[in-house]
């Protein structure tokens, strides 16, 4: 499972266009077969983040859904539109599960790519 998550500050009175937006856009994913996003409102923090969460059975289909995406003109065209109401610097993270290393093997150890545990 992998899970790919979309951070933004939303400008401050632009939050209903942001969704707006990424409500078009869910419904163009959906319609081509996509994987549409979560959004999430932070309960704490600073104001108006926002957090797009998608996730995905394997890192091909993420990346299979990542190059469709932008690769589809009226879906760049929304993503770019929502980008228009955020502040400063947008990041993304891309998870690959929950780590079972610590508490399994008594020590802290790193998962590989075929769930193995090394250390």
């Amino acid at each position: 499972m992998y899970r790919y998550q979309f951070h933004a500050q939303v400008q401050m009175a632009h939050w209903r266009d942001f969704q707006a937006l990424l409500d078009e856009l869910n419904v163009a994913l959906r319609a081509k077969g996509l994987v549409p996003y979560q959004l999430w409102e932070a309960a704490f923090g600073r104001l108006n983040d926002a957090l797009m969460v998608a996730e995905y059975e394997s890192l091909e289909a993420y990346e299979r859904e990542h190059d469709a995406l932008h690769a589809d003109a009226a879906c760049m065209r929304l993503w770019r539109e929502m980008g228009k109401h955020t502040d400063s610097t947008m990041w993304t993270d891309l998870w690959w599960r929950p780590s079972e290393a610590v508490g399994r093997h008594g020590a802290r150890g790193g998962a590989t790519r075929d769930g193995t545990v090394d250390g």
